[in-house]
């Protein structure tokens, strides 16, 4: 269990309403773990123990914040995933175009 006074996520997670439960916990625990330049490893097996769920449940919840842009994997050391946690997303303003 993280020792963390603090879990540091994105604010946006708050109103994502389809994000599911399990993915939303997962992402509190990595705001747990997450060090001053946003880095934290994954460990399915520890985060399944520490939230009482399968690790097939955390790999799921992994996979939603990936797709939707909570964290972003930058590599992997040996069998131990590293990813950072996304706190800011590019904004789209509508009637602005996008540069080319």
């Amino acid at each position: 269990m993280s020792h963390s006074r603090y879990a540091i996520i994105p604010a946006r997670a708050i109103d994502d309403r389809a994000m599911p439960e399990t993915a939303l916990m997962v992402l509190l625990v990595l705001g747990t773990y997450v060090n001053n330049e946003g880095w934290v490893n994954i460990d399915s097996q520890d985060y399944a123990a520490q939230l009482h769920v399968s690790i097939g449940d955390i790999e799921d919840s992994i996979t939603y914040l990936e797709q939707h842009n909570y964290i972003k994997f930058d590599g992997k050391i040996g069998e131990i995933a590293f990813c950072r946690i996304v706190m800011d997303v590019p904004l789209r303003c509508s009637g602005v175009e996008e540069a080319s």
